[in-house]
C-alpha cells in the first residue's frame, strides 16, 4: 500500500504574501487590496491577507 494521497493535491495558484496575492490581482482590484491591507493596523493584516487569498 502507498503513503501517496488518493487525490493529487494543486499547487496554490498565487503565494500566500502580500506579493503573490498582489501579483494575482489586476486593476481597481489590486489597488482595493492594497487600501484594505493599508488601512488594517498590522495584526489585521493576517485576515487581510486571508480573505483575498
Amino acid at each position: 500500500m502507498s503513503a501517496q494521497p488518493v487525490h493529487s493535491h494543486e499547487p496554490d495558484r498565487a503565494p500566500r504574501n502580500v506579493g503573490g496575492i498582489a501579483a494575482a490581482l489586476d486593476g481597481w482590484r489590486r489597488m482595493e487590496f492594497y487600501r484594505e491591507l493599508l488601512a488594517a493596523a498590522s495584526k489585521n493584516a493576517e485576515v487581510i491577507l486571508r480573505r483575498w487569498w
